[in-house]
């Protein structure tokens, strides 16, 4: 192999290597709420839905970042990482609020049970293929 195709493919190598590594920096790492920022405004699942899906990019505007109080009913619970995942349903049962839990919370997570109406606070991150995504969750 000739000298200048040996470096041709080191740079590219190198090029793929530092665009994985500027996406992996991309990724925001959820941490839990501070107790001070445990005051979101209330919104129901279905209310939160239905703004993504009439108009994804104002509801990005007026949610991402922001910690809500979002009332609904509890599709389903389950383990994800150390720490937990819990569905609300919607109103047209096509989406869901995919709410994340970290460690500390799995033992208030765990007495949750399908159907229950309950109140959880996060941080709303984004609007994926039918679910809104909401991290540094709470029971309330």
């Amino acid at each position: 192999m000739k000298r200048e195709s040996v470096l041709t493919l080191m740079l590219v190598i190198l090029t793929a290597v530092v665009l994985v590594w500027q996406q992996c920096e991309g990724v925001e790492e959820h941490k839990p709420l501070a107790v001070s920022q445990q005051t979101g405004f209330a919104i129901t699942a279905d209310d939160l839905y239905s703004a993504y899906v009439a108009n994804s990019v104002a509801a990005h505007g007026r949610f991402k970042g922001k910690v809500l109080a979002i009332s609904g009913t509890v599709q389903g619970v389950a383990k994800y990482g150390k720490g937990s995942a819990v569905n609300l349903l919607t109103g047209n049962g096509k989406g869901v609020i995919q709410c994340y839990f970290e460690e500390n919370q799995n033992q208030a997570v765990a007495k949750l049970t399908r159907g229950q109406q309950v109140t959880i606070e996060g941080r709303c991150d984004q609007f994926f293929e039918d679910t809104v995504l909401v991290y540094e969750c709470v029971m309330q």
